[in-house]
């Protein structure tokens, strides 16, 4: 795989063979001027769509942009979009960036290097400002998930919001709720994954773009409060199950299952973060048992304790969790020493549910210490508890 400097020279290289303008937009340049790893590339060109299609010889077009293309470059997939402007007219690179979010996004680069900034996006960078393109309520208007997109910017990027920008957000609120929820949860899931430390989680639970969410203003008070109790301390959200356990654990179990398909997460995190309020339900004001944390493992034990210690006002302490973990007789159902084979050999019943029954009931007698993970004395105490 080609690194990103290199997919970005190919596509640059071939769009201006054929005679057309083309630079680096967006992400990729701030991350450039801040010295950051750069994780993806955007490209903006006066080329149509249907022009860059035919330039290159592996595409796709995204559904939800429209004159995007994704281009393949030596296994990188790099965005190519044609020029933005208010007019929808012949509007140039300047026009394009003028409609941009913020000006630290608002930046372009040639394939030379070369930075182009007409709106002292470097500046602000420097001042770590986050500070909208022109008028911050025409930008939010355009696309009202730039609200919360300022807010990850924000924490992200360490950034201070630029007062008229913050003003422009409070006022322009309720906006957010003409998003697509989609869109909106991933924006609080690349936020998890920047890492939110205790603080950083008050700020955005306490500001008004995120307490106009549906399902979000029932639990940001108390959720706010109960993280105001352990700032200072470390507390990183990192995965977006740790996010949805932490959201969802500061309602009632009903309406935790009502929000998280509201935000039509998948099934997978969905079962994740119920089976972490389970867990959390029974814990709660007592030491984790060994059963419980088997049953969450080593995914889920980070969600788990960070929800319960934000309701006690205590630290969490995942890596003694985890130590305890490794120190089970089991890790998994794999390790057990039975399975149902064994089972239809020693009690010669017809297969069925029974099964599922016993290997279940052996799996949390090994974990409690009844009786050891050995194929010969499981048997044995089968028998004694008289499951033939």
């Amino acid at each position: 795989m080609v690194s990103w400097d290199e997919a970005a020279s190919y596509v640059l290289a071939e769009l201006r063979k054929e005679g057309y303008e083309a630079f680096i937009v967006g992400g990729a340049v701030r991350d450039k001027v801040m010295g950051k790893r750069v994780r993806d590339i955007d490209i903006c060109t006066d080329a149509t769509a249907d022009t860059v299609k035919n330039i290159f010889p592996r595409t796709a077009e995204p559904g939800v942009n429209h004159g995007t293309i994704l281009v393949s470059a030596g296994g990188r997939t790099v965005e190519v979009s044609e020029f933005k402007s208010r007019t929808h007219t012949d509007g140039g690179l300047t026009e394009d960036l003028s409609v941009r979010d913020f000006t630290c996004n608002a930046m372009a680069m040639t394939e030379e290097g070369r930075i182009i900034d007409p709106f002292h996006g470097q500046e602000d960078i420097r001042k770590k400002l986050l500070q909208s393109v022109g008028n911050p309520a025409a930008r939010f208007r355009e696309d009202p998930l730039r609200l919360l997109r300022a807010l990850r910017l924000s924490l992200q990027l360490g950034f201070e919001i630029e007062t008229g920008t913050n003003e422009a957000m409070e006022k322009l609120a309720p906006l957010i709720r003409r998003c697509a929820v989609e869109r909106v949860a991933a924006e609080f899931e690349k936020a998890a994954e920047n890492e939110l430390d205790i603080n950083e989680l008050i700020f955005l639970l306490s500001h008004p773009v995120i307490k106009e969410l549906p399902h979000f203003g029932a639990c940001c008070i108390s959720l706010a409060e109960k993280a105001g109790a352990n700032e200072g301390s470390g507390f990183p959200v990192r995965t977006p199950v740790e996010w949805w356990s932490i959201i969802a654990g500061f309602v009632h179990r009903e309406e935790a299952n009502t929000l998280l398909h509201y935000y039509k997460r998948s099934g997978k995190i969905i079962k994740s973060v119920m089976a972490v309020l389970e867990e959390t339900s029974r814990q709660s004001g007592k030491q984790w048992e060994d059963l419980a944390l088997y049953r969450l493992g080593s995914e889920l034990i980070p969600a788990a304790e960070k929800l319960l210690a934000l309701r006690e006002e205590r630290e969490p302490d995942v890596p003694y969790l985890i130590s305890r973990l490794r120190e089970l007789p089991l890790q998994s159902k794999k390790d057990l020493k039975l399975n149902g084979h064994i089972l239809m050999r020693e009690f010669p019943h017809k297969p069925g549910k029974w099964i599922g029954k016993v290997l279940n009931s052996v799996e949390e007698a090994v974990i409690l210490g009844k009786v050891e993970n050995d194929t010969a004395r499981i048997l044995e105490w089968l028998k004694r508890e008289k499951w033939e």
